[in-house]
């Protein structure tokens, strides 16, 4: 986990994840890529309270209801969002995310 504490960069591509942490302490972490291949992930609430430099998420097969994580609010420097291939029900809290560029639905 210390290791994780020093990443930039964390691209995790078709993997089969079967549960995440309920939060990630990777205070230096600007991408953050998930693909889950298996069934619908669950994002926990407090997942991003800890990567305050994230600037591009990309989250491929998760399970966002009823809303995103409420964390994701707290990423002040966040550009890009991708949410493809994902259950969305209620995403007004993207609209809080008052740096976003660039938001990607499918």
């Amino acid at each position: 986990m210390d290791q994780l504490r020093k990443c930039h960069q964390i691209i995790m591509p078709w993997n089969y994840i079967y549960q995440l942490p309920d939060k990630l302490d990777c205070p230096e972490l600007k991408l953050l890529l998930l693909c889950n291949a298996g069934d619908y992930l669950k994002v926990p609430d407090d997942f991003f309270s800890e990567m305050g430099e994230l600037k591009v998420i990309s989250l491929y097969g998760m399970m966002l209801t009823p809303s995103p994580p409420s964390s994701l609010c707290l990423l002040t420097k966040i550009q890009s969002l991708e949410m493809i291939g994902c259950v969305l029900e209620d995403i007004s809290i993207v609209a809080k995310l008052k740096s976003l560029e660039i938001l990607r639905l499918e």
